[in-house]
């Protein structure tokens, strides 16, 4: 297509604003060239010719004082690729008609005129080449001074292009963030948030790009796609914070994300760019509705954090709507998106939300930690009580045990020689010499029970020498020569006093039956040990 346009403005002091023109449009389709038409700047591709390529040709007229000031041209926005020239001589020349890599349109221009081609009537062509459905077009065209021109230049690169680069920047490092902490807690709400921050960043990144990474209309699928779905998840953000993700506003979101795909994909292989806007231009009414339902709720709320997300969603649906206006309904083209603004304030005001999501977050795990720890001392205190009452209550049973232990050993020991010693008192025919030997049982009896009161903690030699020591007097006066053999003995794991005992009474029955009835002179009691299948095995003789 080739568009001529010729603009005739007034002369000014200072600065021009070229916007009536004449066009002539060669279309790349069979339709070929279309017959000159008056129209007026910026001039936007999509709106005015649909879904088709071709080329543009203007010619812009401005008078300018030849020995006056040197003379420049901005124009905010041009391409896909262009050409300019300054009465018949090329300036500048971006891009190749037809490349589906290279887009100019990210960039303002400045075009400095050389003095030696001032007129009184000066001309400047501009020939753009159109790829469909890239938004190709001419924005608005100043020309004046050269300190003029550049200051708009400056404040435009000041205001769209560093300003897109610290928001896309700012977005990126807010959706990382972000995403990291769903990572950690698994929260659907900052996954939701993380998703839009980063979908925004991919989509601010094509205004930054001369040179996309996919070639057209690819690159601008995701373009578009990150621009439509974005605001989706934004909503669902929105209305899981305020706690109303469900119902019809759920399933309104979950469709507009869902056919965001199919719907662009159709809008960019099909050559129908205008079905992109009709897609926006729904989203945006979803967004309205939900921006409604947030700011209701906010009101309704006390809490900061919702009213701060009432006000931050309200201001952004507000700048959605009018680059809606601008951009696809006037259209315009060249001008600055608002939105661009409003998100990165939107995106400060949900990370302070977030932040303060967390904040009483981690003070309500604090109060919940120091309620469990306070819980547990309690808890503590009470299990101490307890344990000391039941450590009281087994050292009190270990007390009757053991009483009982000893009136059972005096019982069958003790008891049953006295028992004896009574029914010999009580036979007159009896010698007193047996009854003496009787009572010294008995009384040797009471010694070793005393003794076995004593642990031992498993040392069958030491038991033995109390043994000894008891019983040798009584086999010295008897005349009984008693030798001791005892070899060193292991000791004997878990022995009790109660074992002790009884094996105190075998002995002292088995030495009592050699004073009684055995009329011997010499005693010999060996003690010895060895390794059997059962490990260490002790031994005792008495012969």
């Amino acid at each position: 297509m080739m568009l001529y346009i010729l603009c005739a403005t007034q002369e000014v002091q200072a600065l021009t604003l070229l916007n009536s023109a004449t066009v002539t449009i060669e279309l790349a389709t069979n339709a070929g060239t279309l017959p000159p038409a008056a129209v007026q700047l910026p001039y936007n591709w999509n709106s005015e010719q649909g879904g088709v390529s071709g080329k543009a040709h203007f010619v812009i007229r401005f008078p300018a004082a030849p020995d006056g000031p040197q003379q420049g041209l901005f124009i905010r926005r041009i391409g896909n690729s262009f050409e300019l020239a300054v009465n018949g001589e090329r300036l500048a020349k971006e891009g190749i008609h037809g490349d589906l890599y290279t887009d100019t349109r990210s960039q303002p221009r400045l075009f400095i005129i050389p003095p030696h081609l001032l007129r009184a009537d000066n001309v400047v062509t501009i020939t753009i080449g159109a790829v469909s459905g890239r938004s190709a077009g001419v924005g608005p065209v100043y020309g004046g001074t050269v300190e003029e021109v550049r200051r708009l230049y400056e404040e435009s690169i000041r205001w769209r292009n560093n300003a897109s680069l610290v928001i896309m920047v700012v977005s990126a490092l807010l959706g990382g963030l972000v995403l990291l902490l769903w990572l950690h807690q698994r929260e659907s709400l900052y996954l939701y948030y993380a998703l839009s921050e980063l979908l925004w960043a991919v989509h601010i990144a094509d205004t930054q790009l001369e040179a996309s990474p996919l070639p057209w209309p690819w690159w601008g699928f995701i373009s578009y796609l990150t621009y439509a779905a974005s605001p989706g998840f934004i909503c669902k953000f929105s209305l899981t914070l305020i706690g109303r993700h469900d119902g019809w506003f759920k399933r309104l979101v979950d469709f507009q994300l869902w056919f965001t795909t199919p719907v662009i994909a159709l809008a960019l292989l099909g050559n129908r760019p205008g079905l992109v806007s009709l897609w926006l231009g729904f989203t945006i009414l979803m967004c309205i509705a939900v921006a409604g339902a947030v700011i209701r709720h906010g009101f309704r709320e006390s809490s900061v954090e919702q009213r701060v997300l009432s006000v931050a969603v309200a201001v952004t649906s507000v700048a959605a709507i009018r680059d809606m206006v601008v951009f696809r309904i006037l259209p315009g083209y060249g001008g600055f998106p608002v939105l661009l603004f409003a998100w990165a304030a939107f995106g400060i005001c949900m990370a302070w939300v977030i932040a303060q999501r967390l904040q009483k977050l981690t003070q309500s795990v604090g109060d919940m930690n120091n309620t469990l720890t306070q819980r547990l001392a309690q808890r503590e205190k009470e299990l101490g009580a307890i344990f000391e009452s039941r450590a009281v209550h087994a050292q009190h049973q270990a007390v009757i045990d053991e009483r009982q232990r000893i009136m059972r050993d005096m019982h069958d020991g003790l008891g049953s020689q006295l028992v004896s010693a009574v029914r010999l008192v009580k036979d007159s025919n009896v010698p007193r010499s047996m009854l003496a030997e009787q009572l010294e049982d008995a009384l040797d009896i009471l010694k070793l029970t005393v003794d076995a009161m004593q642990d031992t903690d498993g040392d069958i030699a030491m038991l033995l020498g109390t043994l000894r020591y008891r019983l040798s007097p009584r086999l010295d006066a008897l005349g009984v020569a008693l030798t001791w053999e005892v070899l060193p003995l292991p000791v004997v794991q878990n022995w009790t006093i109660q074992k002790s005992s009884h094996l105190q009474l075998i002995l002292f029955e088995a030495i009592s039956n050699v004073m009684a009835h055995a009329k011997a002179t010499r005693a010999h009691l060996r003690a010895w040990h060895r390794n059997g299948e059962n490990g260490d095995e002790i031994f005792i003789s008495l012969s």
